[in-house]
């Protein structure tokens, strides 16, 4: 009986570390993936909507020959290096609404979580929110007045900003389907160019995290899209630089960041040639850095440096975050 006993403790105890170590490997994972997107959107703040050549980012310097931020920046004097915005913000709301409903995807709190970072400041870099796109502004008008969640995104052929598809990518790492990616972005941005654009960068980021190297996943997701702007996708991987486009329409957006992480090989020249692109700097680099944090983690040698780590607001306010967003999808 006691060799019994024994045997089951030693059972129990292997079980345990196995369940930590999926833990740590699925919250490691999940913390690469938002160390890298808030350190590109960060990265990116400074310069957005700048014209491309007008600058040249490095990291938390720039050129000093070209005057250090931009002096038309709009947040010069405002916002200081390190700060994250919007991007990142609602990202981390995301996860909290999925946090409340234990794992769940519910359209209603993920509206309310949004709602409460942009009235109350939560999930924020700094004490105010920044950063609010025309698209989300409309869709929490909507909620405000009552108009059912269903309702409430932009539907417009004109109305695909990059608003849902910048904060998507924790919901590659839980197992919602395909329709459900397409509600959450449909919260605020409901047009096909918009749910779709979720859809085949959540599943790239699946298969990456799966195995898969970068262009293998774009190649198999967009095999599958319906969607035919999308479906040059891997083509569009091997354009010259000056003919690709930066701007915060969202299938510019989910082309260049994919095109930054595929011809570079390491985390900070996908995001640094993502601010560089010049316009919706913030969005593009947040985009392609959460893909880039995935594919190199945290190490000095390719990897998301401790150097920019140490340099942006609040990481470690995003770590507790990675930390209780972690066993809701385990």
């Amino acid at each position: 009986m006691l060799i019994l006993c024994v045997q089951y403790l030693y059972l129990c105890l292997e079980i345990l570390k196995y369940v930590y170590r999926l833990f740590m490997r699925i919250y490691e994972t999940i913390r690469d993936a938002l160390f890298g997107m808030a350190i590109g959107d960060a990265l990116g703040v400074p310069f957005e909507f700048e014209e491309r050549g007008s600058f040249v980012a490095t990291g938390y310097h720039v050129d000093a020959n070209l005057g250090g931020i931009p002096a038309r920046s709009r947040w010069k004097g405002v916002v200081p290096w390190g700060a994250w915005s919007d991007d990142t913000s609602m990202a981390l709301s995301m996860m909290d609404a999925i946090i409340d409903e234990e794992g769940r995807l519910d359209m209603k709190t993920m509206m309310v979580k949004y709602w409460e970072w942009w009235n109350n400041g939560d999930n924020c870099s700094l004490n105010n929110p920044f950063g609010l796109g025309g698209c989300v502004y409309k869709s929490m008008s909507r909620f405000e007045k009552g108009i059912d969640i269903e309702l409430c995104g932009c539907v417009d052929e004109d109305e695909n900003g990059n608003g849902s598809l910048m904060h998507i990518l924790p919901l590659a790492f839980t197992n919602f389907s395909d329709d459900e990616i397409r509600k959450a972005s449909a919260v605020t941005h409901a047009h096909e160019l918009s749910t779709e654009a979720c859809v085949i960068y959540v599943s790239i980021a699946r298969k990456i995290l799966a195995g898969c190297d970068i262009m293998t996943a774009i190649e198999q997701v967009t095999e599958k899209t319906k969607v035919g702007i999308y479906k040059d996708l891997k083509q569009y991987m091997s354009i010259p630089a000056e003919e690709v486009e930066s701007s915060g329409f969202v299938v510019h957006t989910l082309k260049t960041a994919l095109w930054c992480v595929c011809n570079t090989t390491c985390y900070k020249d996908a995001v640094l040639q993502a601010v560089n692109f010049g316009y919706d700097t913030d969005t593009v680099a947040c985009v392609a850095g959460g893909l880039a944090g995935i594919i190199y983690g945290v190490n000095e040698e390719n990897g998301i440096p401790q150097a920019w780590i140490d340099a942006t607001l609040k990481m470690d306010f995003i770590e507790e975050k990675c930390r209780r967003f972690a066993p809701t999808i385990i």
